[in-house]
């Protein structure tokens, strides 16, 4: 079935829409559709309403979630947009190494330890929290069979100092 140019849809005449110039699409359903077609317009305007708030809400609720209204406030959107960001994938992954079974490597483990002995913690390593877990189980386990020093790192993995 062909149309002629008058027997268009008023939506095929849209104009593109760029970054420059973007029309509501309430204005152009006030433009463009006829009157009787006014509920329509309504309807498209509610639904960028919408959008625009659902935009503004970072959490997603499901069916049977219960949550208060100061769940809905600026303050804890912002907490759930900025999130934990947790790294999907770390270099024992990349590597295809089992942090495990690298206890005798005290040179990789010093790199997961403070200068007093301490574990580094998963936002300073940057390990996901099954490898955080595996290679303080590994330091552990070397510390325990007295493969690493529990109070200071190795001499041989110290930084010297440039001589002034």
């Amino acid at each position: 079935m062909n149309r002629s140019a008058n027997q268009r849809h008023p939506t095929n005449n849209a104009p593109k829409k760029s970054a420059s110039s973007k029309l509501s699409a309430f204005k152009f359903a006030q433009k463009n559709l006829p009157k009787s077609q006014g509920s329509m317009a309504q309807e498209i305007a509610e639904h960028d309403k919408r959008r625009a708030y659902q935009n503004q809400i970072h959490r997603t609720y499901k069916a049977g979630d219960v949550y208060s209204p100061r769940d809905l406030t600026g303050v804890e959107q912002k907490k759930w947009k900025l999130g934990r960001k947790t790294a999907q994938s770390d270099a024992f992954d990349t590597l295809g190494i089992n942090p495990i079974n690298e206890y005798k490597n005290f040179t990789m483990m010093s790199e997961f330890m403070t200068e007093m002995g301490r574990i580094r913690h998963s936002r300073d390593s940057g390990l996901r929290p099954v490898n955080q877990r595996k290679i303080a189980k590994a330091i552990r386990r070397a510390i325990g069979l007295g493969l690493m020093p529990s109070v200071h790192k190795h001499p041989l993995v110290l930084k010297k100092k440039p001589n002034v």
